[in-house]
């Protein structure tokens, strides 16, 4: 579990605010995609609608991620933030 990152998460809900994360390497895509996915899923989250992802709406792949993002939201009954 990334602790670093679902310590500013949790600090994050909180303070009532929201929080994007910025996945904007390339090549880091799937790596940033599975810390987010392991804090997201975070029991102690629940019911915060602010954690978010910074989406490159250039990529080729960004319909397939936003796809993806939707898929995880509905399965965790929960809003995804998105930056584009």
């Amino acid at each position: 579990m990334p602790a670093r990152l679902l310590a500013l998460a949790l600090a994050a809900k909180r303070a009532n605010i929201n929080m994007t994360i910025d996945a904007e390497e390339a090549e880091r895509l799937d790596l940033s995609l599975d810390v987010f996915e392991m804090v997201y899923r975070n029991e102690s989250l629940a019911g915060w609608n602010g954690l978010g992802l910074a989406v490159q709406a250039y990529q080729k792949r960004a319909i397939h991620l936003i796809d993806w993002l939707a898929a995880l939201a509905t399965e965790c009954k929960r809003q995804i933030q998105f930056v584009w």
